[in-house]
């Protein structure tokens, strides 16, 4: 059989061999993953199946080892689209930074301090002076 499907990797969940799956697709390299819907399903059948499986064809095999193995990781951009002294609806440089000038209430107060985390996002607000359109970004 030219045409046999081996397993070259297996994954604890559908999630990761999908992503590795998306990975080989994109080198060029048809891949198929089994007992996805088994596992996502009856995920307490983990053990007897092993996993999930990522499979390729026989001749694909070292070329998906290869792409699999290699250290590169996803990439994810920061960089918004716009500068944050520049307007997202009509690029205008005309740009304020406004604060809320209300006082925080009791209630307020208290679920922050009750929920205070580590690490809590700053929120910027602006307000465009050319169209009038505001905007949050969080830092």
């Amino acid at each position: 059989m030219a045409n046999k499907l081996i397993t070259i990797a297996t994954f604890p969940d559908a999630v990761k061999a999908q992503i590795m799956r998306g990975r080989l697709e994109a080198e060029g390299i048809l891949a198929f993953i089994a007992d996805e819907h088994t596992l996502t399903n009856q995920p307490f059948l983990y053990m007897a199946y092993g996993g999930v499986r990522l499979q390729v064809a026989e001749q694909d095999r070292e070329q998906a080892q290869a792409i699999l193995n290699t250290g590169d990781s996803f990439v994810v951009e920061t960089t918004p689209e716009y500068l944050p002294d520049q307007c997202p609806n009509c690029h205008s440089d005309k740009v304020k930074e406004t604060t809320s000038a209300a006082k925080q209430s009791l209630l307020t107060f208290l679920r922050n301090a009750l929920t205070a985390r580590s690490h809590q996002p700053v929120v910027r607000r602006f307000t465009c002076n050319n169209c009038g359109y505001k905007w949050i970004i969080e830092n």
